[in-house]
């Protein structure tokens, strides 16, 4: 935890426990969320590598630069993980733009939407990984990287969890 190259793991923190959506559904991905619990805190501050996120209160509109990171695979149809914590920037969409990617009962209210047009996207092994927004002064949890095209097509929008759908959902579980 805490590194941009997992050859080199800053903080080894086990977890104890694992907590699922109890409506999360494998056919349709909705209600997408999972959560850790931690066997003892990890460091944070200014002098450790892993610092406090928020997780989002109001939903952001399309067109919001958001910033993903993982450890997934560059190039769809691969099979050669990076060394290094891949990130990049996208756009976040409409729910109405991506329904014409995907169709109107694919998406739902749990589900954020962004990438397309052949922008920086996430691909398999990414999944659970940030969709993060900065907020003025903060960086906002938005979503969890959910699911995309199997190929890793970049010129169609891939789907994040929607955190603030489940912000209760969150609280109770993580504790906070």
């Amino acid at each position: 935890m805490g590194t941009t190259d997992y050859r080199y793991p800053y903080q080894s923190v086990y977890a104890d426990n694992f907590f699922c959506h109890s409506s999360y559904n494998s056919n349709t991905m909705d209600y997408d969320y999972s959560m850790l619990h931690l066997s003892q805190q990890a460091a944070t501050g200014s002098t450790n590598k892993i610092s406090t996120i928020y997780v989002a209160d109001r939903e952001y509109p399309s067109g919001t630069q958001a910033l993903i990171t993982g450890w997934g695979l560059t190039v769809g149809g691969g099979n050669n993980l990076p060394t290094q914590l891949q990130y990049g920037y996208t756009n976040l969409m409409s729910a109405a733009s991506c329904r014409s990617s995907w169709g109107v009962a694919t998406i739902t209210d749990r589900m954020q939407c962004a990438g397309g047009s052949n922008a920086v996207d996430a691909c398999q092994g990414d999944s659970g990984g940030p969709l993060a927004v900065y907020d003025g002064s903060y960086w906002v949890l938005v979503g969890n990287t959910s699911w995309g095209s199997p190929n890793c097509d970049t010129g169609v929008p891939s789907m994040w969890s929607k955190n603030y759908a489940v912000r209760d959902w969150i609280y109770y579980y993580s504790g906070v």
